[in-house]
Order: structure tokens, then sequence, then C-alpha cells
């Protein structure tokens, strides 16, 4: 399991996120209130693993694969399923790692970012994360927040480089545990091996997503 530890993290390598004048256009987004969109996410993940629960009929489940899952049928006919899929999870110990883990790594994300930001870097990194799932992958459809819970992991790594992760209890500084993740689902994804259900395509591209998203920002490109 993944968490961050409680000591104070300096943001100094990000600061300029917010420490310049904006300019942009005030958005409805921008008003929405950081918790709400932190326990928002929570929630819906919540939601749509109890619709997977009491979803028996054969009907029913074939509602829940169409809209909620990724697939090369779904891209094509319901793209709105890369995003949908992010908050998707069939199995209690999945839902259980990638909520902890958003739990303990999303808040001082949003708190830097502000709720329109967080919201389409999330989301952007959702649906990148489940459309390289589909295409690398090796089953050929994708569901899980562990794309886009991957991207704010390696971006607060990036914002904070010696804060420390506790990697299943073990203390890791983050300019270690991001590049040690990376190199543990590279290697997954390059053996690939058909037993392997776990997605690593998505968690290595939801990586590069965050580390993009922070050199965009550093260099102000976005």
């Amino acid at each position: 399991m993944l968490r961050r530890s409680r000591e104070r993290a300096s943001y100094t390598s990000i600061r300029h996120y917010n420490g310049q004048p904006s300019f942009r256009r005030a958005s409805w987004l921008d008003r929405i209130p950081p918790n709400f969109v932190f326990f928002g996410i929570i929630g819906l993940n919540g939601l749509v693993f109890g619709m997977w629960r009491i979803a028996h009929d054969p009907q029913q489940k074939l509602f829940m694969f169409k809209n909620f899952a990724a697939s090369w049928q779904n891209t094509f006919r319901r793209p709105w399923t890369l995003i949908t899929a992010a908050f998707s999870h069939i199995d209690f110990g999945h839902i259980l790692f990638n909520g902890l883990t958003f739990y303990f790594f999303a808040r001082p994300v949003l708190e830097v970012l502000g709720s329109r930001s967080f919201l389409g870097f999330y989301l952007a990194s959702a649906a990148i994360s489940n459309f390289a799932q589909v295409v690398l992958g090796k089953h050929g459809f994708s569901l899980g927040a562990s794309g886009a819970v991957y991207s704010v992991v390696t971006l607060l790594a990036c914002m904070a480089p010696r804060m420390t992760f506790v990697i299943w209890f073990i203390p890791v500084p983050a300019y270690l545990a991001a590049p040690g993740l990376f190199a543990w689902d590279m290697y997954w994804q390059l053996k690939n091996q058909q037993s392997d259900t776990t997605g690593h395509a998505a968690h290595v591209v939801g990586m590069l997503s965050g580390v993009g998203y922070f050199l965009l920002k550093r260099y102000r490109i976005l």
C-alpha cells in the first residue's frame, strides 16, 4: 500500500503555479470547494463499486461493461467510458488500494492546482491511461482508477521530491519511490504474462502523464 508521511512538504519547485498573477477567465469549476472534489471522486468510486455489486443478471452486467469499462468497442461507440472506467472497480481489494492511495496523495496536489486544474489533470490522465491499457494491455479492456491515481502520485513526487512515501510500511523518498514504481510496472508490462490482470500499461502511462503535466506547468506551457 502507498501512502505519504505526515511530514509537511515544501512545494518550492512548483510554487510558481499559483505564485504569478493569473489572467485566465474565471470558471464555475474554480469555485468548487476542494473538499467537494476530493470526497466527490471517492464517493463516485464507491457508488460505481456498489452498482457492480448489485449487478447480478447478464443484462445488468452488460450495462456496466458498456458504460463503466474501457475497451476497443467502447472507445469508438462510447468514448466517455475512457473516463467512467476510472471510477469503476469490481473487486474490493482493487477499490481499497486505489481509494487509500488517492486519499493519502491527492489532497496536496488538489490544494496546489485548485479544483479546475486538478479535475482537468485527473480526468485527462484517466482517459489517456485507460486508452493505453486498451491498446497495450493483454485483455482488451480496462477499468479502475489506477492510471489516474498513479499520475497524481507521480506529480506529487515531482512537486515535492524530498517528501517521504511509505510503500508497504517502508519509508522511501519520493525521488526514489516514483522511479521505482515506474520500473516495476514497466518490467511487468514488458514481461507480458497472460495471467497478470494488473493494468501495468495504465500505470506506466499514468506516471508519464504526471511527469508530463509537471513539465508543462514547470515551463509554463499550460
